[in-house]
């Protein structure tokens, strides 16, 4: 955001400079958005996404005709069994191993 306004400032002043705040923001809230992958973002752990898409699975048959307050039961007890899950693999792994 620094950058956005520095760049803002010297292209167009004060007025590039309060402009470009809002902008940086509205791109950068697009790219998430739209999941466009950045160079550089190396963040790609197939286990884990393989996991999210199980647990999605899992949710979407356990909730299937559940109401509001159960679906959101059923998806605070996945969360808290991958937190488990996560917690009980961290223990396991040798300090200092990178993941």
């Amino acid at each position: 955001m620094v950058l956005a306004l520095l760049a803002g400032g010297l292209l167009l002043g004060v007025i590039g400079a309060l402009l470009a705040l809002p902008i940086a923001a509205g791109l950068q809230m697009m790219v998430a958005e739209l999941r466009v992958d950045l160079p550089g973002d190396d963040s790609h752990d197939r286990s884990a996404q393989a996991r999210d898409a199980k647990t999605e699975a899992t949710y979407e048959r356990m909730s299937a005709g559940a109401t509001a307050p159960e679906a959101g039961q059923i998806a605070k007890n996945l969360a808290h069994d991958i937190r488990e899950a996560d917690a009980v693999d961290a223990a396991k792994e040798p300090v200092g191993a990178t993941p």
